[in-house]
């Protein structure tokens, strides 16, 4: 619950547009042998769902 809450919202980076998601790290980096570093995105689905209608559109993001 915690998670969703820090990913939802306004961007703490300046500008008014919504957040895309947050990064979760663990305190002491840690390494799998298979998948390399171990670092977690979760995705803001209000985000998501409004990059994908970009998509299907074809416009650009507010990054690009």
């Amino acid at each position: 619950e915690k998670v969703e809450e820090l990913c939802q919202g306004k961007t703490r980076a300046g500008g008014d547009h919504l957040r895309e998601g947050i990064v979760i790290k663990p305190m002491i980096e840690r390494y799998d042998n298979e998948l390399g570093r171990v670092i977690l995105k979760y995705f803001n689905p209000e985000y998501e769902a409004r990059q994908k209608g970009k998509k299907n559109k074809k416009e650009p993001t507010e990054y690009h």
